[in-house]
């Protein structure tokens, strides 16, 4: 993997937390409003685990 796919994979997992905290935490349906607010804060930290540990594996294995 060459330096600039991975900073743009980096550069996406970011723009994927910001995306996923964007996005509005209520839905009216009807006379019903869903709430998702733990559902996208839940996905907000699955993104951040996942880049924290991709950021580890790469520190593991950098040659410098």
């Amino acid at each position: 993997m060459d330096i600039a796919r991975l900073r743009d994979q980096i550069d996406n997992t970011n723009n994927l937390s910001e995306q996923i905290n964007e996005i509005k935490s209520s839905h009216p349906i009807g006379c019903i409003i869903l709430d998702d607010s733990s559902f996208k804060q839940t996905l907000s930290e699955i993104v951040i685990l996942w880049q924290n540990s991709f950021m580890t594996y790469l520190q593991e294995r950098c040659i410098i």
